[in-house]
């Protein structure tokens, strides 16, 4: 097999475990890892520093900060955030975000 024909069947291990976990978990996971993937550029990246997304549930969006500044400014967003979150996801998944201090980050 050549070089050219082996670099095109490589898949990256992100996009191996991506998709094992959609068919494993179904839409939840999808829209979560969509999420994940679009937080950084919806709240920029020094925003992205500060909190975490934790999970999807019912429409809410759980997202942990580090500091109640971070709290307040994400609070002053949160309609911004929950628009342009769902215009990635090409559907309403978002309807409210949940914000919590103090979680660790890591």
């Amino acid at each position: 097999m050549s070089e050219q024909k082996k670099e095109q069947n490589f898949e990256s291990l992100k996009s191996v475990l991506d998709n094992h976990l959609k068919n494993i978990c179904g839409p939840r996971i999808e829209k979560s890892l969509l999420i994940q993937g679009h937080w950084k550029s919806t709240v920029g990246p020094l925003i992205a520093q500060h909190s975490k997304v934790l999970y999807l549930q019912n429409g809410i969006l759980h997202i942990s900060v580090d500091h109640p500044a971070w709290h307040q400014e994400l609070r002053m967003m949160q309609n911004n955030i929950i628009e342009s979150l769902n215009k990635a996801l090409k559907e309403t998944v978002i309807t409210e975000l949940k914000l919590r201090v103090g979680q660790p980050l890591s």
